[in-house]
């Protein structure tokens, strides 16, 4: 009798056990977060094709070990620029992460937020396959001459990508920089 009540205790243990381990189902699954070395952003002056202003910012060694190298830029006060990203590299040289996220466009999405927040304005112009807001190509209005910060920020969204809403449940982040140099004159 005694090993049939403790062959009972191990079993209901068991299965309460395994019952524990089951996957939360309201929140889709992260897929892994690409690892990005390095950005560069390309504005072009829409009034003046001529006007190309090139900030890079890169991190060889990954988070951690040596501080990134970060270029400071200086814009057209009261213009409007087109900004493309147009490089982002992963751990080696061939590694062009740009390319996969123009492959998984559904999955990702930009934001830019200027310090202070008059400095300047970014609108996202390219759309995914579902009509939502990527920020690879952008519209930048500048506002009155001054300083201050851009950061950019890369959200990986399988699954949640809803065009608005940045940093969400199912969603990680893929690339969160700052431009701390940014002059608009």
């Amino acid at each position: 009798m005694k090993r049939s009540v403790n062959l009972f205790l191990l079993a209901a243990g068991t299965l309460l056990f395994a019952g524990s381990c089951s996957k939360d189902k309201d929140l889709p699954d992260v897929d892994d977060n690409e690892l990005i070395t390095s950005c560069a952003l390309t504005f072009t002056n829409v009034d003046d094709p001529k006007d190309v202003v090139k900030a890079k910012w890169a991190d060889p060694d990954g988070e951690g070990g040596k501080a990134p190298v970060v270029d400071a830029f200086t814009l057209k006060a009261s213009s409007t620029y087109k900004l493309v990203v147009s490089e982002m590299k992963g751990a080696t040289a061939n590694d062009n992460v740009l390319d996969e996220i123009k492959e998984r466009m559904e999955e990702h999405l930009f934001h830019y937020v200027a310090t202070p927040a008059g400095l300047l304005t970014v609108n996202a112009t390219d759309m995914d396959a579902n009509k939502l807001p990527v920020g690879l190509e952008n519209t930048v209005t500048t506002g009155k001459a001054g300083n201050g910060k851009l950061n950019v920020l890369l959200y990986h969204q399988p699954k949640v990508k809803d065009g608005v809403r940045y940093d969400q449940p199912g969603s990680s982040t893929d690339l969160d920089i700052t431009f701390s140099q940014v002059s608009l004159k």
